[in-house]
């Protein structure tokens, strides 16, 4: 095959063809939102941003801006843009539609400061959203229930008269990390080659939808990996399981299980899977 015609073929599978046709395309759906703060508490007064620019890491290109109101909701409509050039993709586009929150506060001035971001994977149809904020010690975070890898809930803890549950969340460091990165064994260090994307787990102690305590795991997760991944009993103690990165001579993107034992808030150690 000569390599004209090869370069034909590819372009044919997997090019993105520009085709000048005006037209308007949905940049984010219509919204409705309910946020919690780590209290369980309804969220007033946050502020809450969209943009569909994975780049805006600060929401300050945002395509829509609200602030929740005393119940700890809001309502967004549907936003869409004119464009002049249509991109026809050979691949399958799919019924999604990504996009970006961003949540923070409201200074004195009124002016929105931005200190979390989320990835969400909507419908062209419109999203409710079920959203709760939390802090960890390096930052503030913001989780919503149409992530792509969706926290596990459930076990049960108790200390005393208080008891309650476990939740697991996992954060991609592309949503505004430190620049950690996934080694060769599934430990979170600096500027590794082998994971692109690390997704960090953290775990949270919750009495009702408060959340008392929170523990980022030293080992950056591979959440797409599902076969063992969630919360298991074992006699009276309850376990998380999931993969981590596990580089052989052979195989630099390998994975392997790893488990943690979850006691009372703060209480987490590894043990053998």
């Amino acid at each position: 095959m000569s390599l004209a015609v090869t370069g034909c073929f590819l372009l044919c599978i997997t090019a993105c063809i520009p085709l000048p046709i005006p037209h308007n395309e949905l940049v984010t759906p219509a919204v409705r939102g309910r946020f919690r703060s780590s209290s369980g508490r309804p969220a007033a007064g946050i502020a809450v941003a969209l943009t569909s620019s994975d780049t805006d890491t600060s929401c300050n290109r945002a395509v829509v801006r609200r602030v929740t109101d005393a119940r700890g909701q809001l309502q967004a409509p549907r936003v869409a843009q004119r464009k002049t050039i249509y991109w026809l993709v050979m691949m399958d586009r799919g019924s999604g539609i990504g996009y970006w929150l961003c949540a923070g506060s409201v200074d004195s001035l009124g002016t929105p400061r931005y200190s979390s971001r989320t990835a969400i994977l909507g419908t062209p149809r419109g999203d409710d959203l079920d959203c709760f904020t939390w802090q960890s010690p390096e930052r503030d975070h913001i989780t919503c229930n149409r992530e792509r890898y969706a926290p596990l809930e459930g076990g049960r803890w108790s200390r005393g008269t208080v008891h309650g549950t476990y939740r697991v969340v996992f954060v991609a460091s592309s949503l505004g990390w430190d620049g950690r990165k996934g080694d060769e064994d599934g430990e979170c260090h600096v500027d590794s080659p082998y994971i692109i994307d690390p997704i960090h787990p953290y775990v949270q102690w919750l009495a009702g939808d408060s959340i008392v305590a929170v523990t980022e795991l030293p080992r950056c997760a591979k959440p797409w990996e599902r076969k063992h991944l969630g919360l298991s009993e074992r006699g009276s103690r309850w376990y998380l399981t999931f993969a981590v990165n596990h580089s052989t001579s052979w195989n630099k993107l390998g994975k392997r299980w790893v488990t943690y034992e979850l006691g009372t808030p703060g209480e987490v150690r590894e043990v053998p899977s």
